[in-house]
């Protein structure tokens, strides 16, 4: 399995800004500093930051973009308005979140439409076809994207341009219908040319190499690899140079052409060895394949572990499948058939995982092999077919053969002879049409044992005569031999490069030894120089220090003193107040306990009142009534003079618990005055009897009292009424 060095980019089709820099962010943060920048400068940099963080950190990505909405509308910026509402649906896409990027994309457009707002309203449909991209809408693609590439046109911008036919493209790669990916991709080179944009020129070269290598039109896909190769020298690009020098010997591979395919891929391994380029496991994997090809099975397998040690090691997911199933090829081939099934296993969770139907096809077809090999013949029809399936959606025409070969074997040992005819013929003429050779002679092998196994000698002799020349010439001594001499060439030209470069070195080492030598003897002078002329500084400095010590002394002594004496007064003051103080409460406690007194007197006096009266009611005797009326009204005298306890009470209460009658009635604003007057004799903690003869009633009546009060207060049963009300505090 090759691995593909332009990566397909799949669906991460990103907003026409986003390619940024770090020093752009930091130049962005830092303007956000200054004070003097308007709201709509703000609303614009918002905006630019979160495409800056894009695809990095979504968490600021949103939180800018929430900044840029909510200022653009508090200010009714609309272009700002636009901007941010079609950035947050390209989050969306990137968070998967689609019904939201929709109506994101359409708040855009329908603001764009309401200002006649030309870009924002091509912007909008872009994005609404990346959107259709994602959801596999065909119709709604074309459509909204005729819609941004008719305004984009009209605006001239040739970036957005270039980027719907890129766009395009690549969608139809991901339905591999590579006939439309040729089409927008050259219409992305017309107009990259006319621009003269040479990287992209490069980049777009290189997937119209590979996409006529998908349609197996090698001389095609050849031109257009080396087109971008001539481009990418010229601009000096080394991770370019390596794609192209390893996407040429995929393809020459595909043609058989073993030596343009390993001279290919030993320029692109030496660049890429000098670069530290973590593409580097990409071409070890493709040599690997190489190997792999002409039977080299032991070189095989060490580039493939060498690509899995490195894929592991850069945590890079899409690359593991590729390694596990290489690996498993070659445990196959070698007949360590439970090492294979292992490393086919780990490939296909993998695969499966990150949908890599290319993949699943060499793992199932590998399944296949493994039974047939084992004998499990009916399982491994099975894995055959599904393998088959996976392929034929891929529409890869060489990997296809692949698996009707595997089928015709398959049937050939199950002696179903037609089935195995036909599978090897469908092979056959897929590898004979599209020129690749390997798989072209395993299917004339398969048609020879076919053919013998049903007696028909000589087709049987025909096909095997076939089955040589082309063997013979795909393997022969002298191939392999060529492949050997590049291969030491190459470590030879490697050592010859390290040698010079580390004689290149011990020269510059010496050198700046040298160098090094002289600016020491010279640093020595100035520096014994300056050392004389420091101590002579430190004792004229040591003087005066000592002079300012003694002056310094002096002062801190009578500012300690000045300190002291100002913490005593303070000290004294503040006893004086609360002396003050303390009299002040003690007094108003004694006012408050007085007053009580007095009311508990009158309310004495009102009982004996109430005796009286009845008495009189009861007496008959003229004299003996006009006595005690005599009595009662001087009992009525002694209790006006405590008339006006109440208000005397309140006044002295609230002066030393200011905010009790406040705090209770902001906590329970059901209280009534009466409520309140009981509250504040529960909060003196007088005893039962006391406050019913302050209240005038019964103690019964008070206890039907204090349980309405507790039901108003939602306290619980077994919380203490008292206590709650002595440390209530509502603060």
């Amino acid at each position: 399995m090759k691995n593909i060095w332009i990566l397909w980019v799949g669906l991460v089709i990103g907003y026409p800004t986003l390619a940024q820099t770090s020093n752009k962010t930091d130049s962005l943060l830092n303007l956000l500093k200054n004070k003097k920048l308007s709201n709509i400068q703000k609303i614009d940099i918002y905006n630019l930051l979160s495409e800056q963080y894009a695809y990095k950190d979504s968490i600021k990505v949103e939180m800018y973009l929430s900044k840029a909405l909510n200022l653009g509308k508090q200010h009714q910026y609309f272009k700002g308005q636009v901007r941010t509402y079609c950035l947050m649906g390209w989050t969306d896409i990137d968070s998967r979140r689609l019904s939201d990027a929709e109506k994101n994309f359409r708040k855009s457009l329908d603001l764009s439409l309401k200002h006649k707002h030309k870009k924002g309203e091509a912007n909008a449909y872009a994005g609404m076809g990346a959107l259709a991209i994602h959801q596999k809408k065909t119709d709604e693609l074309h459509k909204y994207y005729e819609k941004a590439l008719s305004i984009y046109k009209s605006l001239k911008a040739t970036k957005l341009i270039m980027m719907i036919y890129r766009n395009w493209g690549f969608y139809y790669e991901y339905i591999n219908d590579y006939e439309k990916v040729i089409g927008y991709y050259k219409q992305y080179l017309k107009i990259s040319k006319e621009a003269k944009k040479l990287k992209a020129m490069a980049y777009i070269n290189g997937r119209l190499g590979y996409a006529y290598h998908k349609l197996s039109d090698f001389k095609e896909a050849l031109k257009y690899h080396s087109d971008a190769l001539k481009i990418q020298i010229g601009l000096k690009d080394s991770t370019g140079i390596t794609g192209s020098y390893n996407d040429m010997g995929i393809l020459y591979e595909s043609m058989g052409d073993y030596k343009g395919s390993l001279q290919s891929y030993l320029k692109a391994l030496k660049i890429l060895e000098q670069t530290k380029s973590k593409q580097l496991g990409t071409t070890l994997n493709n040599i690997g394949v190489l190997f792999y090809e002409q039977k080299s099975y032991d070189k095989a397998l060490l580039y493939y572990k060498r690509y899995l040690e490195l894929s592991l090691k850069n945590k890079d997911e899409f690359s593991l499948p590729t390694a596990y199933n290489n690996i498993a090829l070659i445990y196959e081939h070698t007949d360590k058939l439970q090492q294979a099934e292992e490393n086919y296993e780990k490939c296909i969770k993998l695969a499966k995982k990150l949908q890599m139907q290319d993949l699943l096809g060499w793992a199932y077809n590998g399944m296949a092999i493994i039974r047939y090999k084992s004998k499990k013949l009916d399982e491994a029809e099975v894995w055959a077919k599904k393998g088959l399936k996976e392929r034929q959606e891929v529409k890869e025409q060489e990997h296809l053969a692949q698996s009707y070969n595997t089928l015709g074997k398959v049937y050939l040992l199950k002696q179903q002879h037609d089935k195995a005819l036909d599978n090897y013929q469908k092979a056959a003429d897929i590898c004979k049409k599209i020129g690749y050779p390997l798989n072209y002679k395993d299917a004339l092998e398969g048609l020879s044992n076919c053919y013998e196994a049903i007696g028909e000698t000589a087709k049987a002799l025909s096909y095997h005569k076939q089955f040589h020349q082309l063997s013979d010439s795909l393997i022969n001594t002298k191939s392999t031999i060529k492949i050997a001499y590049l291969e030491a060439e190459f470590d030879f030209n490697k050592e010859k490069d390290s040698l010079q470069v580390a004689q290149e070195k011990e020269r510059q080492v010496f050198a700046e030894e040298t160098k090094q030598r002289k600016m020491t003897q010279r640093a020595t002078f100035v520096g014994l120089s300056m050392a004389l002329i420091l101590v002579v500084i430190l004792l004229l400095f040591y003087f005066s220090k000592q002079k300012s010590n003694r002056v310094l002394t002096k002062l801190n002594q009578q500012l300690s003193e000045a300190n002291e004496r100002i913490v005593a007064e303070t000290n004294a003051r503040v006893d004086a107040e609360k002396d003050k103080v303390r009299s002040e409460l003690n007094l108003k406690n004694q006012q408050l306990a007085s007053q009580t007194l007095h009311m508990l007197q009158k309310n004495q006096i009102l009982n004996e009142l109430k005796g009286m009266v009845s008495d009189v009611r009861k007496e008959k005797d003229y004299k003996k009534a006009t006595k005690k009326f005599s009595q009662l009204a001087n009992l009525i005298d002694y209790g006006i003079n405590l008339d006006k306890d109440w208000e005397g009470f309140q006044k002295i209460f609230e002066q030393l618990h200011p905010d009790f009658y406040a705090n209770l009635k902001g906590q329970f604003p059901g209280l009534t005055p009466n409520d309140l007057h009981l509250c504040a004799l529960l909060k003196l903690n007088l005893s039962t009897r006391e406050i019913a003869d302050l209240l005038g009633i019964a103690q019964e009546s008070l206890k039907v009292k204090r349980y309405r009060l507790r039901q108003k207060m939602g306290l619980e049963s077994d919380r203490n009424l008292n206590e709650f009300i002595i440390t209530f505090d509502a603060a």
